[in-house]
């Protein structure tokens, strides 16, 4: 092994000590402590993370596996430092071979974006930059890609504008209701389809599974629980969790979460629901279980949105996102999200104060759970948990 090469192993070491589970002052780190031929590159990859990064993982010293990002600054400096978001389930294919974009009024939409042969679109939204596009609405195609299905391509393509269009005359209405409110001097309330099942989730399904959080259990961050919220305030757990039992899975089953976040910045939270099987649940994933996820993330997304998103979690290392919309709702105002998730046709849908915002249909729909987890990222107070059958 080079000299060269065991200096970097012995940076990266160093640099991403904290995903090991070891606490480290890079001050006092004696590299010497580090013996170069117990460093074992043999299953190290290197992917490209962006313009100037690259993300090295699979890097492994005394049986622990570590992780890091690598800076290079445009001349003969590349700096080491540890990734905000540590994911062990990188996918091994990206192809945009077949990526098309098309110009709409909220955006760009790209469709064909296939990554671990599942295909993805989207619409990128501009931001107050000029230079710079925002992820508006990302979701995952339920069907796998077939290589010659340019029909079905185009299909789903246009399928993906009506839905746009038809979301956008929607609002317009909305406006117009309102402004014929304002003038009449009246009230107006507007009242979404209810021809879906859905749409009448919250009076159909009545049977109660679990609700509150007195049952609960901290299993990672600092949580403070009352009988009518639980807080949570280590701003410096990403994926603090607390585990509330109770068995669900019906043909329908209703998931109501309100909460709220405090402070500026990175923030999150949201609930892992139809779970099962985590065994370590202060890791990234929670066993084999959905999550609803609400987010404010200015660095990653170049906006102060808020994002509701839809991941599914297949370990408790491995999760990925399935569906992400941008919403108007501020994070940091209490707000009510459901997920309303029905086995028989394998799909769910997600709303936000009543409003529907995406549906996604899971071909390998996960049918049954033992608990819920809510999940924060920073400061956040949740008012109000239940779920229903």
């Amino acid at each position: 092994m080079s000299r060269k090469v065991v200096t970097i192993a012995m940076a990266l070491l160093v640099a991403c000590a904290a995903f090991g589970q070891i606490t480290v002052t890079l001050e006092d780190v004696d590299t010497a402590m580090i013996d170069p031929a117990r460093v074992d590159l043999s299953d190290a990859s290197i992917l490209f993370h962006g313009p100037v990064e690259f993300y090295v993982t699979g890097i492994r010293y005394e049986g622990l596996t570590y992780t890091a990002v690598l800076e290079y600054d445009g001349g003969d400096t590349v700096r080491v430092r540890v990734p905000e978001y540590f994911y062990e389930g990188l996918p091994s294919s990206i192809d945009l071979s077949r990526v098309t974009a098309e110009l709409i009024e909220d955006g760009i939409l790209l469709n064909n974006v296939v990554i671990d042969n599942d295909r993805f679109s989207g619409i990128l939204a501009p931001t107050a930059v000029a230079t710079q596009l925002a992820v508006h609405s990302l979701w995952m195609d339920a069907a796998g890609v077939a290589p010659d299905a340019v029909v079905v391509d185009q299909l789903e393509r246009e399928i993906a504008v009506l839905r746009n269009e038809l979301s956008e005359s929607e609002r317009m209405v909305r406006e117009k209701e309102l402004e014929i409110a304002r003038l009449a001097g009246r009230a107006v309330v507007h009242t979404e389809p209810t021809d879906a099942a859905w749409a009448t989730a919250n009076d159909r399904l009545t049977r109660e599974r679990l609700s509150g959080f007195a049952a609960g259990t901290a299993a990672s961050g600092s949580w403070t629980t009352t009988a009518a919220q639980t807080t949570q305030t280590d701003a410096a757990e990403l994926y603090a969790k607390f585990v509330v039992p109770g068995s669900h899975g019906a043909n329908e089953t209703l998931v109501t979460l309100e909460a709220r976040a405090t402070g500026s910045g990175w923030r999150g939270y949201g609930v892992h629901f139809l779970a099962s099987g985590s065994t370590r649940p202060w890791l990234y994933g929670y066993g084999r279980s959905y999550l609803v996820w609400v987010t404010r993330d200015p660095e990653r997304y170049q906006t102060d949105a808020t994002y509701v998103q839809l991941y599914r979690s297949s370990s408790d290392v491995d999760m990925v996102l399935v569906a992400s919309k941008m919403v108007p709702e501020s994070i940091g105002s209490n707000n009510r999200v459901q997920v309303h998730a029905d086995r028989t046709t394998n799909e769910l849908t997600v709303t936000m104060n009543g409003r529907h915002l995406f549906s996604f249909n899971d071909r390998g729909f996960l049918r049954s759970g033992t608990n819920v987890a809510l999940r924060a990222l920073g400061s956040i107070t949740f008012t109000g948990l239940r779920v229903s059958e």
